[in-house]
C-alpha cells in the first residue's frame, strides 16, 4: 500500500507528463485551469493535496478525462515516473534538432534498443 506522500508525488508527476505531452508550460496550464502557477508547481512536486475539483479543472485544461490523471499509476517506484518525465524532456530537445541530427539520434537509439533486446537482465 502506498503512503499518501508517494501517491501525491505520482499524481503530480502524471500531471507534469500530461502537460509536457501537450506542449504546455506551467503558466499556460495554470491559466487554463484557473489556478495559481505556484499552486500548480506544488501539485506537480507532490507538495500539496489538491481537491477533486482542482484536478478536474486541470484535466479539463489538458483536454483529458479526469481518470487519465489517475490511470496507469504504476506499481513500480516513483523513480520510474521521474525517468519517464526525463524521457519527455529529451523528446522536447529532439524536436529542436535539425533533420540530420534527428537521424543520428534515431539510429543511435535504434541500435541501443536492438542491443538491449539481446541482453538478459535478472
Amino acid at each position: 500500500m502506498r503512503n499518501n506522500e508517494e501517491f501525491l508525488h505520482i499524481i503530480g508527476e502524471r500531471i507534469r507528463i500530461l502537460r509536457r505531452k501537450k506542449g504546455m508550460n506551467q503558466f499556460e496550464l495554470s491559466f487554463d485551469a484557473k489556478i495559481n502557477t505556484s499552486y500548480l508547481s506544488d501539485i506537480e512536486r507532490g507538495a500539496v493535496n489538491p481537491s477533486i475539483s482542482v484536478l478536474y479543472s486541470i484535466a479539463k485544461a489538458l483536454d483529458v478525462k479526469l481518470s487519465e490523471i489517475f490511470c496507469d499509476i504504476p506499481e513500480e517506484s516513483k523513480q520510474d515516473w521521474q525517468i519517464e518525465g526525463e524521457i519527455f524532456e529529451f523528446f522536447a530537445e529532439y524536436r529542436k534538432l535539425s533533420t540530420p541530427k534527428r537521424k543520428i539520434v534515431f539510429c543511435t537509439l535504434k541500435g541501443l534498443f536492438t542491443g538491449l533486446s539481446e541482453v538478459s537482465i535478472g
